[in-house]
């Protein structure tokens, strides 16, 4: 074995890994609550979002309010690419097929949500998707 190489830790339970995910659309939802209508529909997706993980959580056997609370209002644009970031992230712990189609739907969601965001506030995206190289 080489060094520094060694098992894998196996990915986390389903109900684990959709908690970022669940308090990221969360955030996201109460930034974009009021706004133009453009925004507000974002709000309106996400909170779309917000119902399907807290549904995927419970019947994976988790807590959706185990999710932390959002910490106020943010930067949309920050938050809309946060909850990007936080959908990749649980991606290897969905194995499941109806798993898998949650991940796809809120990776794509929440995509087009952040380059939504980005033109309404002005904003260029920093890459063209997270932990791509620009």
């Amino acid at each position: 074995m080489l060094a520094g190489c060694g098992e894998e830790e196996p990915p986390a339970p389903p109900a684990v890994a959709l908690l970022p995910s669940l308090a990221a659309e969360r955030a996201l939802a109460a930034a974009t609550a009021e706004g133009r209508p453009l925004v507000e529909r974002v709000s309106e997706r996400a909170r779309e979002r917000v119902a399907l993980l807290a549904a995927a959580i419970s019947a994976a056997g988790g807590r959706p309010h185990d999710a932390p609370a959002p910490a106020g209002r943010g930067d949309p644009v920050a938050l809309g690419r946060a909850a990007l970031t936080a959908h990749i992230d649980a991606l290897p712990s969905l194995q499941r097929l109806a798993e898998r189609r949650l991940g796809a739907e809120l990776v794509a969601g929440a995509a087009a949500d952040t380059a939504v965001l980005g033109d309404a506030f002005g904003e260029q995206p920093v890459e063209a998707f997270p932990g791509s190289i620009p």
